[in-house]
């Protein structure tokens, strides 16, 4: 996959309300993610955000609510998780995204995700999807 870009000057033309998106995720992630956004200066945090909005428009993933998800698990397994060759599990989720529906397979991988993280903790749960 060719990886899209998105510069800050585009936002506004991606969707009527792209800056007001960015802005909200960015104080979501501030709020939910106080150990892996706390640091980052408002800039840092926008351009993690429009990195994400990037990565889930070249997977074909465009609902807000489903990009959020995608921003959560970056936040969770990092910047690039779906790259990581430690997260095997995650990427063909993405890849599937835009045939199989977008908000089914983010719904899936976030599932699956979420039971990794049991797993990690000694929680239990499978790793099904």
């Amino acid at each position: 996959m060719t990886p899209l870009r998105i510069r800050a000057a585009q936002v506004p033309t991606i969707a009527p309300q792209g800056e007001a998106f960015v802005a909200r995720a960015s104080e979501h992630l501030r709020a939910c993610f106080p150990a892996e956004c706390g640091e980052l200066d408002d800039e840092s945090l926008r351009e993690l955000v429009l990195h994400g909005l990037t990565k889930a428009i070249g997977y074909g993933i465009w609902s807000q609510q489903d990009v959020c998800k995608l921003l959560n698990l970056m936040c969770t397994f990092g910047r690039d998780f779906d790259l990581d060759p430690s997260l095997p599990w995650a990427r063909p989720y993405l890849e599937d995204a835009a045939e199989r529906g977008p908000t089914l397979q983010i719904n899936r991988l976030y599932r699956l995700a979420r039971s990794r993280i049991d797993e990690a903790r000694g929680l239990g749960g499978g790793a099904g999807s």
